[in-house]
């Protein structure tokens, strides 16, 4: 198989390592959203993509979203500890990148074009 190609992609439940802050109140006009404070809670996790390509993100070899171009997502992992990041687009990659989330805290990481590996030569 090409290094470029893509299979489908069937997201479990269960094989999310992550949730999105507010999303019961996705609904609500802007302004409206309140979130609960991050005491008690699960280390936050900010990625930023400063590129002009949308990024697939993985979590430990897990899916868990596309980074679009030009914005930040913020994410609440389940648990603290030791992960690996890593981001593709095409034959494009970012990382592996080994980040430490620690609980009541916010980690950032920012996609760039600095960062970019072309795969498959």
């Amino acid at each position: 198989m090409a290094c470029c190609a893509r299979a489908s992609i069937v997201l479990s439940t269960a094989a999310l390592a992550v949730a999105m802050i507010c999303s019961s109140a996705a609904g609500r006009p802007a302004g409206m959203n309140r979130c609960r404070p991050s005491a008690g809670l699960g280390p936050m996790l900010v990625i930023q993509n400063l590129t002009d390509t949308p990024i697939d993100v993985y979590i430990d070899g897990a899916f868990v979203g596309t980074a679009e171009p030009y914005l930040k997502a913020s994410l609440r992992a389940k648990r603290g500890g030791e992960v690996t990041l890593t981001g593709r687009y095409r034959c494009d990659r970012w990382g592996p990148k080994t980040l430490d989330l620690e609980p009541g805290r916010t980690t950032r990481l920012a996609f760039t074009e600095m960062g970019r590996t072309p795969r498959g030569g």
